[in-house]
């Protein structure tokens, strides 16, 4: 009989089934999965080693090692259903009866060798989606590696975060700076020392227009004092000629 090309592949079970592993993890896992649908239903130790490497113990996991070799037990369970089918199938069509009953008979074979049994497990695929959405979030934000930065080594931030100072503010230095010292002495906590620092930036740039903006009253305020100085002088001037 020629090679079974394919078997019923359930996503749900194996989205679950790889929560816990790397998308190259996974990549590996789906390709020897697929090596031991195409030699028969084993794979040989050369097989592993070839695939997996020391740091891939949970896809090493999923396989059982026999005399026979490694194998993976949901996939030859879904093999041995699907050998099953196409056997009870051929027989049938082999078989001289060839009335309705015989073609029920195909329709129930089907029912009972390809069905998945296991109704009982529910599996929200959407749920399982997110899930694996916020493990890859979790997986870049633990990817931006933080550092300890000023002399108290207080302030965290990342390399990026410390090229972008360094391009918004010539003076970044004295920044982590401020920030480090003040977390010191006062030993209060900031959950984003990035966003703090450009939070006081922001506040430091108003104090100074409003601090630009008193001083420009007052010089606009002396500068008209100062004509109404030599006005009132000229004026004084003019009444004592006209005295004379």
């Amino acid at each position: 009989m020629a090679k079974d090309p394919a078997i019923l592949f359930y996503t749900g079970d194996f989205l679950v089934g790889t929560m816990r592993m790397s998308y190259e993890q996974t990549g590996k896992y789906i390709k020897l999965l697929c090596m031991q649908h195409q030699s028969g239903g084993f794979l040989t130790q050369e097989d592993i080693d070839f695939v997996l490497s020391d740091k891939d113990k949970n896809v090493l996991s999923k396989f059982l090692n026999t005399k026979d070799g490694f194998y993976n037990e949901r996939l030859k369970e879904e093999i041995d259903k699907r050998k099953a089918y196409s056997e009870s199938r051929r027989k049938n069509r082999n078989s001289k009866k060839k009335d309705k009953k015989d073609m029920s008979n195909i329709c129930q074979t089907y029912v009972e060798h390809m069905e998945n049994e296991n109704e009982d497990i529910n599996i929200n695929t959407k749920e399982v989606i997110n899930v694996i959405k916020k493990k890859d979030l979790i997986t870049k934000k633990k990817k931006e590696v933080k550092h300890h930065c000023g002399e108290y080594n207080h302030v965290m931030l990342t390399t990026k975060e410390v090229e972008k100072l360094k391009i918004d503010f010539p003076d970044y230095l004295d920044r982590i700076k401020r920030l480090d010292e003040y977390i010191e002495s006062t030993g209060k906590v900031y959950k984003n020392h990035n966003l703090t620092i450009h939070n006081w930036a922001t506040k430091d740039k108003k104090k100074s227009a409003n601090s630009n903006s008193f001083d420009e009253r007052v010089r606009i305020a002396e500068e008209k004092m100062g004509k109404w100085k030599v006005y009132k002088g000229l004026r004084i001037g003019y009444q004592k000629r006209m005295k004379h």
